[in-house]
């Protein structure tokens, strides 16, 4: 696969006028539905996703630089030539480990990363009870991811979860100093209010990306159509867990009809249409081709 396709597939969503669609996605087969399936614009790896399917763990800073590269080169192979962007947590350390992150996630073959400015040990950016490092600091680790990558066309975002501790103002005066530094794109890690989102895309000079996640929260709606977001002024907007939800909603449906009947009452895809879509025809032509 050429490398450099879906980099500048993903520096073309992020410049143009048109908001971008990236679908969130935790594993190889939910990155296939959305790329060959769906044909979505772009794909995040989300990192509570991996926790989650990989571990059966929170996202509370168990997952490893190598896990986490791991399961995004097995991505990268599944999303063709779709950009993936990973979610590279903190950068897995301060600034001596930057080159080091940088070069493994640029070597699976992604479109792109974010760095986030969470202290260690980070969490979740959607849960509570985080906290960020200096602003300056933070700086600092983009400049180092940047000057560390070893294809210009490597999209390098920056992320900030200040907008919960530190608020609106604060996240604008980080993106704007995260700009400084370099950065391709800024990021909310947290939910906010349509109308804040707004401020942030309005007065942060850089792509705003934001994220739409269904969670219960008693203040403010957490999940639009992207339209809503598109009007609000952002570039570009992530489902982040939306696979991972609805697929555990419907194992649990599943179980549910299971354990209660001993029947399931669920809808699903035949077995042998799912192994169609991953490829057992063209699998068996090769093998019968060198007489397999």
């Amino acid at each position: 696969m050429d490398e450099s396709k879906p980099r500048e597939r993903l520096r073309e969503l992020i410049e143009r006028d048109e908001i971008a669609y990236l679908a969130g996605v935790h594993d190889s087969l939910s990155t296939k539905v959305a790329c060959e399936y769906a044909d979505v614009d772009a794909v995040q790896q989300s990192g509570y996703g991996t926790a989650a399917s990989l571990l059966g763990y929170p996202d509370l800073n168990f997952t490893s630089l190598k896990e986490t590269r791991d399961v995004v080169h097995n991505m990268v192979r599944a999303a063709g030539d779709t950009p993936v962007v990973v979610d590279g947590d903190t950068g897995y350390g301060g600034v001596v480990n930057l080159p080091h992150t940088i070069s493994e996630v640029e070597r699976t073959g992604a479109a792109g990363v974010f760095i986030e400015d969470q202290a260690v040990p980070k969490k979740c950016g959607l849960l509570e009870g985080k906290d960020v490092i200096d602003a300056d600091a933070m700086a600092d680790k983009l400049r180092a991811a940047i000057e560390a990558r070893t294809d210009d066309a490597f999209v390098v975002m920056a992320r900030t979860d200040a907008y919960d501790s530190e608020g609106l103002d604060e996240v604008v005066r980080r993106g704007n100093r995260y700009a400084e530094a370099g950065a391709d794109a800024f990021m909310l890690g947290e939910v906010a209010p349509l109308e804040d989102l707004s401020t942030i895309a309005e007065r942060v000079d850089l792509p705003f990306y934001a994220l739409g996640v269904e969670m219960d929260h008693d203040e403010f709606d957490t999940w639009h159509p992207i339209d809503a977001y598109d009007e609000a002024g952002v570039s570009l907007v992530s489902d982040v867990s939306g696979m991972l939800q609805a697929s555990i909603a419907t194992m649990q449906a599943y179980m549910d009809s299971m354990m209660a009947e001993g029947d399931h009452d669920v809808d699903q895809v035949p077995l042998d249409r799912i192994s169609s879509f991953l490829g057992v025809e063209e699998y068996e032509a090769f093998e019968a081709k060198f007489g397999g």
